[in-house]
């Protein structure tokens, strides 16, 4: 029970016993004052209502509090001390109803749905785009929310939300449980098991092994050994077996493609899973794997290794060599100040004195690396745009027309948006003949997107990577509901010609792409899980070094 109902019950068990008390000290010194002491009960039950709520497994309690106002009209001992007794008795049974009742508390999870379905088909500014049939969704998604609330099931509601959410493909729309440990838990624990291995696939369509445990490597298997069947079947079916595939999303098809076989591995019955692959002979074998743990934790190190961008400080650098130099960006944000202001000044002035530092010390180019960047400030962009960009008026985006009477985006009559504010920046052209490389990956999102839009037009910047970025770049917004909150791409922005800016649509592609994709093959999984190297920024060292 929460500490509320606790102490509200505690009071009012201390008052019952008080008040039972005090019925023969009130009819032995008689005076009117006496009742008011039966009035205080009711007066702090309403007061926690009011903070903590209603709760119906709690009804004893507030009828037991209001039965002692009944020793405010009877004076006699006996009366008061009969009131007394029961109303203890009830506030008892509140107690044991409020550990006992599985609804206590709990959320109405299908009204809780109904409510975030409306206001997301009321503000979701990307159904039109992305083709979202919102009668469908209702349909498929509805009864799940009506079983969650049948038997008030926390993780069947996050997993309804989820699935929900996923539909979408958008990355800016995700569902934050209340208790947010919640999520990894549940994903955890419907990731499968670790059989030592996880799959992804080579560039050429080849499925293979990666993060692969020692104890697999006397039966022949090892990181980049082919696999081509996982218990019996394609590996890209089994990754469809996993219950964590429609949990999960990308925005643009591309990038799924690449992650087309994350899952396969977790799959299996009774911690057995049979995999088939092509030995260093050549020769096709089949084995039997036994479970060795959560399947969650291996695909985590796994990515963590493959996105290498991740590890290091926000807005640092690291010289690579003699002319190059890295620039790591976790995310689009610098200092609170800055954020709170929507002012990066501060920020652009540190950067530019650092490059021409490094200018003097030698450095002729820059690797910029956004990967895994989850977004933050459009200001802090261009102010780093501003310093590399060719000198000149550089063009980002525009803003929608937004129609205050019909709370939404206007268009024109052939249906395309309005064009609103626009927004550019001037480049300052900080390195002079010197070349950017900008390392993204799919969990490049939101700002990270932007900034691979606003650079990729720039002659003096090349973006590399095994992946595109996200492709979710719109603004955000959020629903708050009982049992979490959605956040939603709200805000518009568009191109120049009225298009949605850089967001995925029906066809599952983005408006970014990549000058250079890197391709995942022996050499980079060697690189990566064998070597511990950092592959795609030697990529970038050896492209700026030849260029």
């Amino acid at each position: 029970m929460i500490k509320e109902d606790i102490l509200l019950i505690a009071i009012q068990l201390l008052y019952c016993v008080l008040l039972f008390i005090l019925a023969g000290i009130a009819e032995k010194f008689m005076s009117s004052k006496w009742r008011l002491f039966y009035i205080l009960p009711s007066v702090v039950c309403l007061f926690m209502m009011a903070y903590a709520g209603f709760e119906k497994s709690l009804i004893g309690v507030y009828i037991g509090s209001a039965l002692l106002l009944v020793g405010l009209f009877r004076p006699q001992k006996l009366p008061r001390r009969i009131v007394s007794a029961v109303s203890a008795f009830l506030t008892i049974s509140g107690l044991v109803m409020g550990n006992m009742n599985p609804s206590y508390r709990s959320v109405d999870y299908l009204a809780d749905f109904k409510k975030g379905f409306a206001a997301m088909k009321e503000r979701y500014i990307l159904a039109e785009h992305k083709g979202i049939d919102w009668n469908a969704l209702y349909d498929k998604y509805e009864p799940m929310f009506a079983e969650a609330a049948e038997f008030h099931d926390t993780e069947q509601n996050f997993l309804a939300w989820t699935k929900f959410c996923a539909e979408f493909h958008d990355a800016h729309t995700s569902f934050y449980p209340e208790d947010y440990s919640l999520a990894e838990q549940v994903i955890r624990n419907h990731s499968g098991k670790d059989y030592g291995l996880v799959l992804l696939s080579y560039t050429d369509g080849r499925t293979v092994a990666v993060n692969v445990d020692e104890s697999l490597n006397e039966l022949g298997i090892h990181n980049g050994t082919v696999v081509t069947s996982w218990n019996g079947i394609s590996p890209e079916e089994a990754n469809k077996q996993s219950e964590c595939f429609e949990l999960y999303s990308f925005p643009d098809d591309d990038n799924a493609y690449f992650y087309r076989t994350m899952w396969a591995a977790g799959t299996g019955g009774k911690g057995k899973a049979e995999v088939t692959f092509i030995d260093d002979n050549g020769t096709e074998q089949t084995v039997s794997l036994s479970s060795i743990g959560k399947y969650y934790d291996r695909l985590e190190d796994a990515l963590d290794t493959l996105n290498q961008g991740i590890k290091a400080a926000n807005v640092s650098w690291n010289e690579m060599n003699d002319t190059t130099a890295c620039l790591r960006i976790k995310m689009m944000m610098f200092d609170g100040q800055s954020a709170h202001d929507d002012d990066y000044t501060g920020m652009k002035d540190e950067l530019r004195k650092k490059v021409l530092e490094l200018k003097q010390q030698g450095i002729e180019d820059i690797v910029i690396d956004i990967r895994s960047n989850g977004g933050g400030s459009g200001t802090l962009i261009m102010s780093i745009a501003e310093l590399f960009a060719p000198e000149g008026k550089h063009y980002y985006c525009n803003d929608g027309v937004w129609d205050s009477q019909r709370h939404c985006y206007k268009k024109s009559d052939d249906g395309k948006f309005l064009l609103g504010e626009k927004h550019t920046f001037m480049g300052e052209n900080l390195l002079g003949d010197g070349h950017i490389v900008l390392l993204v990956n799919s969990s490049s999102v939101s700002a990270a997107d932007h900034m691979t839009k606003v650079m990729n037009d720039m002659e003096n910047v090349t973006v590399m990577g095994f992946t595109e970025p996200c492709g979710s770049a719109q603004g955000v917004s959020s629903i708050e509901l009982e049992s979490g909150m959605i956040s939603i791409s709200a805000s518009l922005m568009l191109d120049s010609d009225g298009n949605i800016f850089i967001d995925s649509g029906a066809d599952g592609q983005s408006g970014n792409t990549l000058d250079i994709q890197v391709p995942f093959n022996e050499t980079a999984v060697k690189s990566l899980y064998d070597d511990n190297e950092d592959y795609l920024m030697k990529k970038a060292e050896e492209f700026l070094a030849n260029k």
